[in-house]
């Protein structure tokens, strides 16, 4: 009915008569032109030469009363205005320092009101006729053009239907949305990218809006779920692009969690189905679906609060509406600062993924382990061995990307996927020894070496180092170490890896703190003890070595994850808190662990998971399950996805990584000692961390100010 009716309007309007005029203003160009307080409602041009965001007319006292001190109002023909008066748009706004431009969105016509003449004026200018328009007010969907779509929204708002004409300033409505079919029986909530939920859990509700901090060049999540008090089914979910008061966007994906059988775990949450597959959601009443927001900032990123409206509909009615809004911190995150990463990535696993035969179709085998590298790299991964051998021209587009920070050039096992050949390897230090991509470079031949097979681990170890000191000059080893209590029986362990060893890298719980080795905190999970007793009497602990072979023989110093750690410390397990995973990142820096080394991401071979499927078991061979161990990739073929489908552990790997780069940032603008007592109030070490994510952001946002602050003096 309303379009009968825009219809009748527009044909009518077309005869309506303009009101003409011209005027110019002049920015202000002392520090002291007219300026918005503080909590106005309105808002500046990015040039800052003109007020704009009125959202329809507005008076000149009303108008005056947005501005500090004392201003004066001229109309654009240089008349004061004052009182109840409407404000043409183009007129100024002065005081003694200079002045500014007013636009009111709509104010086609420059006569302070916004109608159908207005709407006649833009629909005359697109059939270019000869009118005198102004274009800043014309311009009301914010687009850069005038066209038909700034006359329909001029006659939307003239309707009352509710929409915003022009740059409005955003303010967060944390008032609950209403959907265009709203089931008033369905509950929704918001919350921090971290909160998970077991299916059955009948969460009574809470806030119905969140927002997202980050800085830019950084990727954040947002959460949003839904209780039904009646089943649904083909539940889906959109969101639109953030977008801030100037019509800028930010990227931003929805995504709908799919719930794996866990167990003792119940159903929780890990894939996540993106928009574009054809996945739908089926939830029973007073049982819980979630929504994961992922809003991606570039360098570019304008600071500022932007929002997203995210829509939730089943079987294509939106049954619920929430606002997310996202806060672009004035501080940009640095792709040098990012941790190191080593990632095992299958060669085989994609193709398997999506019934592809390598052997008879090799060019759709690369092309499927090309889209499984590049959809890690997204989440600052890198995977150990790249889309193309080192030595071909091809792979100079991966090797100099800076996100791209590890690589292997060199190695053994895992399917022949880091296999190479002397040549190929003598042709790599070729390509790289006089480049800044050397130092990406790494060998990978030894892995978790122990007593049982002391000759052979120890013997890969001495013969990967010689083969780099012949062949690979100033390369560096990474091994992979799981326990140091088995290797601690024979002499001089701290120096055979001084000797072989150029990237030291156990597992996490190497770090735990000597008070803990005797504790059930950290439960039988973590039973097995790096260093203890015997290398800490006489050398100290791990943390004592490394951080000497770090500082005085140029080592790094990694550490990985895979079945162990699991809970209560930081793990990669797909059964516990987001936040569990989140952690690590804080805790990397306050241990001075510069990498990372995860040992598979398409691990399908172990528990009830399966080429194609979406299982998550593991049997750890400790007792327990761990739920997603080297599962960090689904197919997507099964969902009209023709490449991976991830879980939602990797938004919280990256997030970790990007909080390192954080405190990385921070210990160069206010220095170490600052940055770690701000670490400190959310981790004490590997055992004593926070998993409440209100506090972890509020300490995020103490260094993102902190930074923010010293980086303006």
């Amino acid at each position: 009915m309303r379009y009968k009716i825009m219809k009748k309007l527009i044909s009518g309007i077309m005869t309506a008569s303009m009101l003409l005029s011209t005027a110019a203003f002049v920015p202000g160009t002392a520090t002291n032109f007219p300026t918005l307080k503080e909590d106005s409602i309105l808002i500046m041009t990015k040039d800052r030469s003109a007020v704009c965001g009125t959202n329809g007319t507005v008076s000149a006292d009303a108008l005056a009363a947005e501005f500090d001190g004392d201003v004066t109002i001229k109309s654009p023909s240089g008349e004061v205005i004052t009182g109840d008066t409407a404000i043409p748009t183009e007129s100024t706004v002065e005081n003694a320092g200079g002045s500014v431009g007013v636009i009111i969105a709509g104010d086609v016509n420059r006569d302070g009101k916004i109608n159908l003449g207005d709407v006649a004026t833009v629909l005359k200018h697109v059939a270019k006729w000869t009118v005198d328009i102004s274009e800043d007010a014309a311009d009301v969907d914010v687009n850069g053009k005038v066209n038909l779509g700034d006359a329909s929204r001029m006659l939307q708002f003239i309707a009352k239907w509710g929409v915003k004409l022009g740059n409005t300033k955003i303010v967060v409505d944390t008032a609950p949305q209403t959907a265009v079919a709203e089931d008033a029986g369905t509950i929704l909530w918001a919350g921090h990218g971290t909160d998970k939920y077991e299916r059955t859990k009948a969460v009574t509700g809470g806030a119905v809006t969140y927002t997202i901090n980050a800085a830019k060049n950084e990727a954040e999540g947002a959460t949003v779920y839904i209780n039904p008090s009646e089943d649904k089914k083909d539940v889906t979910v959109s969101a639109t692009d953030f977008v801030n008061c100037y019509g800028d966007t930010v990227k931003t994906e929805a995504f709908t969690f799919y719930y794996h059988n866990m167990k003792e775990s119940g159903y929780m949450p890990d894939a996540l189905m993106p928009t574009d597959s054809t996945y739908t959601a089926k939830v029973n009443a007073g049982e819980s679906q979630g929504f994961y927001l992922r809003a991606t900032t570039t360098e570019e990123t304008e600071a500022g609060l932007y929002e997203s409206t995210v829509s939730i509909k089943s079987e294509g009615k939106e049954i619920k509406r929430a606002k997310i809004y996202l806060n672009v911190w004035d501080l940009t995150l640095n792709d040098a600062d990012a941790p190191r990463s080593s990632f095992g990535l299958d060669k085989m696993a994609p193709a398997r993924n999506h019934n592809i035969d390598g052997v008879a179709d090799p060019e759709r085998y690369n092309e499927m382990y090309k889209k499984y590298y590049d959809f890690l790299l997204d989440q600052r991964i890198c995977a150990y061995v790249l889309p193309y051998n080192v030595e071909t021209p091809e792979a100079d587009l991966y090797i100099n990307d800076p996100r791209v920070n590890s690589f292997v050039v060199y190695g053994t096992g895992y399917g022949g996927a880091m296999d190479a050949t002397i040549e190929q390897l003598q042709a790599r230090y070729e390509k790289l020894k006089d480049t800044d991509a050397f130092g990406k470079a790494y060998l990978y031949c030894a892995d978790e070496p122990y007593d049982g097979k002391p000759d052979d681990d120890y013997g890969d170890m001495r013969t990967t180092k010689a083969l780099i000191d012949e062949y690979f000059p100033g390369g560096k080893q990474v091994v992979p170490m799981e326990t140091g209590t088995h290797i601690t029986r024979y002499d001089g362990f701290i120096e055979y890896l001084r000797q072989t060893t150029d990237i030291l890298c156990p597992k996490t719980y190497a770090y735990i703190p000597l008070k803990y080795y005797d504790s059930t905190e950290i439960g039988n999970a973590n039973v097995w003890k790096f260093v203890q007793p015997d290398l800490s009497r006489d050398y100290g602990t791990y943390a004592d070595f490394a951080d000497k072979m770090v500082k005085e023989e140029g080592k790094e110093a990694w550490w990985y994850f895979a079945g162990l750690p699991a809970a209560p410390l930081t793990t990669y397990h797909a059964s516990v808190d987001g936040m569990y995973v989140r952690m690590s990142g804080f805790q990397m820096y306050q241990e001075n662990v510069t990498g990372v080394l995860y040992y598979a991401t398409t691990d399908y071979l172990n528990g009830n998971a399966v080429f194609n499927g979406y299982g998550l078991q593991y049997s750890s061979g400790l007792g327990f399950e761990a739920w997603g161990n080297g599962k960090l990739l689904f197919s997507g073929m099964r969902h009209g996805i023709d490449g991976p489908i991830g879980s939602v552990r990797l938004d919280y790997i990256r997030d970790s990584f990007e909080d390192y780069m954080y405190l990385v940032m921070a210990e160069r603008v206010i220095g170490k000692e600052a940055t770690d007592a701000l670490v400190e109030k959310v981790t004490r070490d590997l055992v004593d961390f926070e998993t409440d994510a209100a506090k972890m952001q509020a300490v995020r946002a103490e260094i993102a100010e902190a930074i923010m602050t010293a980086q303006a003096e």
